[in-house]
């Protein structure tokens, strides 16, 4: 005698998909839903802070290791794509924005921070119209 198991839990190419799906609804909503909620927010040396009209990180390389550069001026806009850059951690000031500074047909047009001084400064930094940064609940 074979038990066989409710249709809901047999293993296919469908269920697993939708699985998959739904796992990682999660853990793309999981970082939103829990800023949302009030949770805490990352660690100073991950967002940084702003001092002098700039954003700043602490330090958390060793002494010796080269210490991060100051992002490149952005080329000029002829044919280049707009991209808006969402949250400005450690991550998006000094790797992501210096590569857009670098790039011939693409361009950052548009920030999205949980920190509206942050926003300001890094727009200013990059050219960014102040008329396109946005908040998180925008």
């Amino acid at each position: 005698m074979s038990v066989q198991p409710p249709e809901s839990l047999r293993l296919s190419r469908r269920t697993l998909f939708v699985a998959g799906s739904v796992g990682m609804g999660a853990m793309i909503a999981r970082p939103v839903l829990a800023q949302s909620a009030g949770a805490e927010r990352p660690p100073e040396i991950d967002i940084g802070r702003v001092e002098n009209g700039k954003v700043t990180f602490p330090e958390w390389k060793g002494p010796n290791d080269a210490p991060s550069s100051p992002p490149p001026a952005p080329q000029p806009d002829e044919q280049r794509v707009g991209f808006a850059i969402v949250g400005l951690g450690r991550l998006s000031l000094e790797q992501l924005l210096p590569a857009f500074g670098e790039t011939m047909r693409a361009k950052v047009v548009a920030l999205v921070s949980g920190t509206p001084e942050k926003a300001q400064a890094v727009a200013r930094q990059y050219g960014v119209s102040a008329d396109a940064i946005y908040g998180y609940d925008d």
